[in-house]
């Protein structure tokens, strides 16, 4: 399983992609990308640290094996934020 991070600053276009990676989910199933909004993470920082995004990624790589796709397609600015933030 390929994993594949769009990781946003915000307002630099992210929800543009985030609405065309939506709208094309069936072409990009067709090539063997798995994009999913029910994974949109939302500002708690936290959940990337814990067990729980551990769970939740493991749950996506199912899922994009399910559908028989071989790419997970992950995009949110919460992934550039965490490595911004100072403790």
């Amino acid at each position: 399983m390929e994993l594949i991070l769009h990781i946003g600053m915000s307002k630099t276009g992210s929800t543009t992609i985030q609405a065309f990676l939506l709208k094309n989910k069936i072409p990009l199933k067709k090539l063997g990308f798995f994009y999913d909004l029910a994974h949109k993470f939302t500002g708690n920082t936290s959940l990337i640290f814990s067990s729980s995004f551990e769970a939740l990624i493991k749950k996506l790589i199912k899922q994009a094996k399910r559908e028989k796709c071989d790419k997970l397609l992950i995009s949110s600015e919460i992934l550039f934020e965490m490595g911004t933030k100072e403790e």
